[in-house]
């Protein structure tokens, strides 16, 4: 609930030359036997229409690690490591929110890219966390470094073909040593180049290692524009080849 296992996540937004962005979050956890059983996709219904979609790490449960709203924005959820849980519990205490039930929350309660955006940054929450975004047009994708709160720094935004894609993992892009996720991803977009992304070339790369890892139990892929998402649970062996599974047919719904 504040983060006190160990939780590691890889996001990346891009776009490409003219496309919309695209939101990639692989989720990694211990114990993924047991993420990999409960965890779940539940389609959230509003006057008979589906406008959004979340994962719910297990059944039962009313937050996110990551969701989309259809048309608006898509948000994920990577841990970040600043302070004890000691002052995650005072923060608890003050009223502030668990990072979880607050995508969640943004999800149901905002309608566009630049509403959520101005909410993740702002409302106080218990645990540090960073959120990656993506919007319905060019430009629109940030990766924001939160403490309880405040932003710990300035934001980092898409920016055109100079800045058209951002990976986060769990440590501040301001220190080093750079996660080894976050350089793998690096090398591999720059390679691929702008012109040749899309949400297949992105897949790949969310499924290669160590992006996907032996902690690696999920993988999502939207883009808020199109309404696309791919949701997929990712199982390894001892040679870490890799089989993914289609989950996109097991969902829950909830009405509003």
């Amino acid at each position: 609930m504040t983060f006190t296992q160990t939780f590691g996540c890889t996001s990346i937004v891009a776009q490409g030359v003219n496309s919309t962005p695209f939101l990639a979050h692989n989720v990694d956890f211990d114990e993924t036997w047991f993420w990999r059983k409960y965890s779940r996709t539940v389609n959230l219904v509003r006057n008979e229409q589906h406008f959004a979609t979340i994962e719910v790490p297990t059944i039962g449960t009313i937050s996110a690690a990551q969701g989309v709203r259809y048309g608006g924005f898509a948000i994920a959820l990577n841990q970040r490591v600043e302070g004890t849980w000691e002052d995650n519990l005072k923060e608890l205490n003050s009223g502030a929110r668990l990072p979880q039930f607050l995508l969640r929350n943004v999800i149901e309660s905002n309608a566009t890219y630049h509403e959520a955006l101005e909410s993740l940054q702002n409302i106080d929450i218990v645990a540090p966390c960073y959120y990656i975004t993506s919007g319905i047009a060019q430009n629109q994708g940030a990766v924001i470094s939160r403490s309880r709160i405040q932003t710990a720094k300035s934001i980092l935004k898409l920016n055109g073909s100079s800045t058209w894609f951002l990976a986060q993992c769990n440590s501040d892009y301001w220190k080093k040593p750079i996660s080894k996720r976050v350089i793998f991803a690096d090398r591999y977009l720059e390679k691929l180049k702008q012109v040749n992304l899309d949400i297949n070339s992105l897949q790949r790369l969310m499924l290669l290692y160590p992006i996907n890892n032996q902690l690696t139990f999920q993988l999502n892929l939207v883009n808020a524009a199109s309404k696309t998402q791919l949701a997929y649970q990712v199982y390894h062996n001892s040679t870490m080849s890799i089989c993914p599974h289609m989950i996109s047919s097991d969902r829950n719904y909830e009405r509003f």
